[in-house]
């Protein structure tokens, strides 16, 4: 053989061995991960069943972690989640429950195989989302959006399971709900010291007469339950983590990541800002110092600046907060008094591009009122209330408020139908109402990136956007895919996706604005989400919210 053919042969083997290689290689990457504990969810009713959600928690755990049955019944827990040991077994499939009891070992070094049995629930009412309630009981969807505030606080199932008259209801139980700061919830009510009189507090003069229709005064319930349809195609197609946290009076309101791994939530209910250790389900609670000793607790934005500094609205204490997560060290700074010094609430604060001009923004929900903090300096500036064009009775009720690389402010109305643009420097104040009347914008997030504006319209029950650069007073909707899915917040992601989560399903949503389509992932738990966040340093992303009325803190993984 020649040396010329001798080195061709050469080539041929070692390009033989290259591709040989790749395409093991390639087919190594495809395969997926090794699986621990795997098993089929069937019922006599159904067969195999598809979108149950399958929850398993190790002995002494702090966290469960869930996956959701395919088109085939079939679940599967990757080994890097389910370690050996024991673990008990949940499910959620709304009406049903597991045969018996459950509880699995697994075993290292093998997939362990534990098949499921389902049987017919008893008692369904207990199952039952506040989506499942709105989609059972009678009334019209304008009645049923009535409701929608009441979740805040408490499930709908209290209300149908009263006894309550509307008279009752008109004359005694809607006052006192009315009575109790918005930080409450069931296990924790907080009232107001006074009455709270300003107009705009109270609630709609027929909404008593409907609370009775469907609640048992006038008798058993007659209506039947309904469920949500459970998890199909691409939503099951998600790992979920559950964090304990360490009291059950934890309201993890805002939960948000930092670039160091850990997760961090205010308390709705409580002086805390707490902070999670995603590797070891860890929680530390730093207790917050209050303005007002005694009086109601709780915060509700939580941000980061872009220094790494932590910024806490800390609601009816009367004023913000910043922590320095390094020292530990907590910074008040207090309100002037208000006009209502036992109503001013701080609900808000945006620190994420105070690097523009050393300037912090809060707000006033009490009169619907901004302030601006110099944080060098200690010194507010307030601005407003504003109201709309050509009216000076028709106040701008905004709640969430975003600001943009200029660092000025983008508001939403959650008491009508509109955003608005406020430009302190250039003294303007511009109103954009949303294509849906009484959408009820809540909160979003304006993208840094694309300059564009997501939001969530809660009662609109859609995502909308607005392009700040064109800024032409046209806005976008898109639909959510579950009647009264009622989204709370919305960001987008690196990929453009864009997340949000409602109070009343119990669902997590990923809209892709291209196609307008959106997949929703059931929670395995109660959820109550507000706000929610992206971690983009993961493929795919990650998202995070806080489970408000369960004192817990969800993981959301997508695995494609």
């Amino acid at each position: 053989m020649t040396t010329r053919l001798r080195s061709f042969s050469l080539f041929a083997v070692v390009v033989t061995v290259a591709l040989l290689v790749s395409a093991v290689g390639a087919l190594h990457a495809q395969q997926p991960a090794a699986i621990s504990l795997t098993g089929k969810v069937r019922s006599a009713a159904e067969g195999p069943m598809e979108g149950v959600l399958v929850t398993v928690r190790a002995a002494g755990a702090t966290y469960t972690t869930t996956v959701v049955t395919d088109a085939n019944g079939a679940y599967r827990f990757p080994a890097a989640r389910v370690a050996p040991g024991t673990y008990t077994v949940a499910i959620r499939a709304g009406g049903y429950v597991l045969g018996s009891p459950a509880s699995v070992a697994v075993t290292a070094g093998k997939t362990t195989r534990d098949d499921l049995q389902l049987r017919k629930t008893n008692d369904l009412e207990d199952q039952l989302s506040n989506g499942d309630w709105l989609a059972s009981m009678p009334g019209t969807d304008a009645q049923k959006t009535m409701l929608l505030d009441c979740t805040g606080c408490h499930t709908l199932q209290r209300i149908i399971d009263s006894y309550h008259t509307a008279a009752e209801f008109r004359d005694v139980v809607l006052p006192r709900m009315a009575g109790y700061a918005n930080n409450s919830y069931w296990l924790k009510p907080q009232a107001f010291k006074v009455a709270r009189a300003r107009e705009g507090y109270g609630f709609p003069p027929d909404l008593p007469a409907y609370l009775a229709s469907i609640n048992q005064s006038t008798g058993t319930r007659t209506w039947p339950l309904k469920t949500l349809p459970r998890p199909a195609g691409a939503s099951t197609h998600v790992i979920i983590t559950t964090y304990d946290l360490p009291t059950r009076l934890a309201q993890p309101h805002d939960v948000i990541g930092t670039s160091d791994g850990s997760i961090w939530y205010s308390d709705f209910g409580q002086e805390y800002l707490g902070r999670l250790n995603p590797k070891t389900a860890r929680v530390i609670e730093y207790p917050v110092p209050q303005f007002k000793p005694g009086y109601i607790a709780g915060g509700l934005e939580l941000d980061a600046d872009p220094a790494g500094y932590l910024w806490l609205a800390n609601m009816f204490q009367g004023g913000i907060i910043r922590f320095d997560p390094r020292t530990k060290a907590f910074t008040q700074f207090a309100v002037a008094p208000a006009a209502h010094p036992d109503f001013t609430q701080e609900s808000m604060v945006m620190p994420v591009h105070d690097n523009v001009d050393g300037k912090v923004w809060t707000n006033n929900q009490d009169d619907h009122s901004f302030r601006r903090l110099d944080a060098a300096t200690g010194t507010w500036e307030s601005f407003g209330p504003y109201y709309y064009p050509n009216s000076t009775t028709h106040m701008f009720n905004s709640y969430g408020l975003l600001s943009d690389k200029a660092n000025t402010l983008w508001l939403l109305d959650f008491g009508g139908g509109a955003i608005a643009h406020l430009d302190p420097a250039a003294n303007t104040f511009k109103v954009i109402s949303t294509p849906t009347a009484m959408s009820r914008p809540r909160r979003g997030r304006v993208d840094d990136r694309t300059g564009l504006f997501w939001f969530a319209e809660f009662a609109g029950n859609n995502v909308g956007s607005y392009d700040t650069k064109a800024d032409d007073g046209v806005i976008k909707e898109y639909p959510m895919p579950t009647k009264f899915d009622a989204p709370y917040d919305a960001v987008a992601d690196k990929n453009g996706d864009v997340w949000t989560a409602s109070m009343i399903t119990d669902h997590v949503a990923r809209l892709d604005p291209s196609t307008r389509q959106v997949v929703e992932y059931l929670m395995p738990i109660e959820t109550n989400s507000r706000r929610v966040w992206v971690d983009n340093s993961t493929n795919p992303v990650t998202l995070w919210t806080g489970a408000n009325h369960q004192a817990a803190i969800v993981r959301v993984e997508p695995t494609q």
